[in-house]
């Protein structure tokens, strides 16, 4: 559920196979996700996630990664911090990324 910040409008996101919790647009319109992709793992593993912009109304907007990605935030500033490969990367929407960490990483936050 989504509510605005003065309460006066509450909406439904429809579920989709999202891996952890999303993150908001510096704009406030859209949300960023690590979606599943490909079907789930019979071996008890994780299964595949990649990031994935998606509207208010559940559609999906973007994919913005293949070959895995997965706990992303969003920055003011636009910039998309992400987990790869057990590897904190940094990116920015229509653009490439680049790997911040070396020696592992996990759940990268920005300051608010």
């Amino acid at each position: 559920m989504v509510v605005t910040i003065d309460g006066s409008s509450l909406s439904r996101v429809p579920v989709h196979r999202f891996v952890g919790p999303p993150a908001w647009s510096p704009d406030g319109v859209s949300l960023l996700v690590a979606g599943v992709v490909g079907p789930e793992p019979i071996d008890g593993t994780s299964p595949q996630t990649d990031l994935f912009v998606i509207g208010l109304d559940g559609k999906v907007a973007e994919r913005l990664t293949f070959g895995g990605a997965s706990e992303p935030d969003w920055a003011v500033d636009g910039t998309i911090a992400f987990v790869r490969g057990g590897q904190i990367q940094l990116m920015r929407r229509g653009a490439g990324w680049r790997q911040l960490t070396w020696r592992g990483g996990s759940a990268p936050s920005w300051a608010r």
